[in-house]
């Protein structure tokens, strides 16, 4: 291919072109990275042997919530960084509220020992 047949042909927005594919590979690596943990998890650390009972305890879903929502937001965050030129937007702000809600639930806890 020439030079001039290739400036025309970008000139000309060829549809050719592959899309980005930073939402596949964040996706596989998702799914990778959590296979990998899950099975990390139950080889090295063995699971909660009273696991039924304390799924039924709210701290059991605070501490998962709490996880889930700092992945959550974490992912955002870099899937905007992924993306040069993009503004970064509330992300950072995402990544704090998980933070903060925990720690107001530990001031919480230590004003009320009881609740």
């Amino acid at each position: 291919m020439k030079t001039e047949d290739f400036v025309a042909m970008l000139a000309r927005g060829n549809a050719g072109i592959v899309p980005p594919a930073y939402g596949r590979r964040f996706v596989v690596g998702l799914g990778l990275g959590t296979a990998a943990s899950g099975l990390l998890l139950a080889g090295m650390l063995d699971i909660r042997v009273d696991l039924a009972a304390a799924l039924r305890l709210p701290m059991f879903w605070v501490k998962s919530g709490f996880a889930a929502s700092l992945m959550l937001a974490s992912l955002m965050y870099a899937l905007r960084l992924s993306r040069p030129g993009t503004p970064v937007g509330h992300a950072p702000g995402a990544i704090a509220e998980p933070i903060a809600a925990i720690w107001l639930l530990a001031i919480l806890s230590l004003i009320a020992p009881g609740v």
